[in-house]
């Protein structure tokens, strides 16, 4: 085991519009002709997190946005090249592709005639992993907020209090659309990732210096976003090792 090193993952994932369709199945299984489809609504899928993950939070805001946050204490077998794959189970899909008659028909993860990749439906997602050192990996979380904000182009991650002396924290970030959001002050940006054209974007920040003090409120933290739309923001608290 890799000492006091703990993986943090983001995974959003939005609606995939119909409005892109230019024909059937092009570009998504579920459009079912020109400018038409049966696109799912995010909101009603389930992420599947990885074996060997612990999801944090699972959240939704409006129709479009559905959204995860894991852990996983690091292994010695992970690496810089390691993958983990998280898949969407679509609402309402079949058990197997074998009813599929065409594309997203009878079923949107339909990918042709007794072909597709059912029970999982098409959605568009970003995500991304954060490797932390210094974590107590016992009991890495000490509290998590989190703020659904529908067609705004401010997010928001809302205050927690330390539990621990010395805690980092964490914040997450995710819109619909191929956006650029900002950094709050105080803290600095580990990654930033958004679909060209299409989103969604996301982003996981962390605080610049520790909380030197349990019971410290963290206060709200908001970013701006160049363009509006459903958002979801979260604070993580993370404690240091146990000496």
């Amino acid at each position: 085991m890799k000492t006091n090193q703990f993986l943090f993952a983001i995974v959003m994932a939005q609606t995939a519009d119909n409005s892109n369709c230019t024909a059937t199945g092009i570009p998504y299984s579920c459009c079912t002709g020109l400018l038409s489809g049966s696109c799912q609504d995010a909101s009603s899928a389930t992420i599947e997190v990885p074996s060997g993950w612990t999801e944090i939070r699972h959240d939704t805001c409006g129709t479009d946005v559905v959204m995860s946050i894991a852990y996983r204490t690091a292994q010695s077998t992970d690496t810089s090249e390691s993958q983990f794959t998280w898949d969407f189970l679509g609402q309402g899909q079949p058990a197997d592709s074998s009813s599929c008659t065409d594309y997203g028909t009878p079923y949107a993860c339909c990918t042709g005639n007794a072909t597709g990749t059912c029970p999982y439906a098409p959605f568009l997602a970003s995500g991304g992993i954060t490797l932390v050192a210094n974590v107590d990996t016992v009991t890495p979380i000490e509290n998590v907020s989190e703020l659904c904000t529908l067609d705004s182009t401010t997010l928001t991650a809302p205050s927690i209090n330390t539990t621990e002396n010395n805690s980092l924290v964490l914040l997450g970030f995710g819109i619909v659309g191929d956006n650029d959001i900002s950094k709050p002050a105080g803290y600095s940006v580990v990654y930033q990732h958004s679909i060209a054209l299409s989103g969604p974007d996301i982003a996981n920040l962390s605080s610049t210096t520790v909380f030197p003090s349990s019971g410290t409120s963290t206060g709200d933290q908001s970013s701006t976003a160049d363009l509006a739309g459903d958002n979801i923001g979260y604070q993580v608290g993370l404690s240091p090792p146990v000496p």
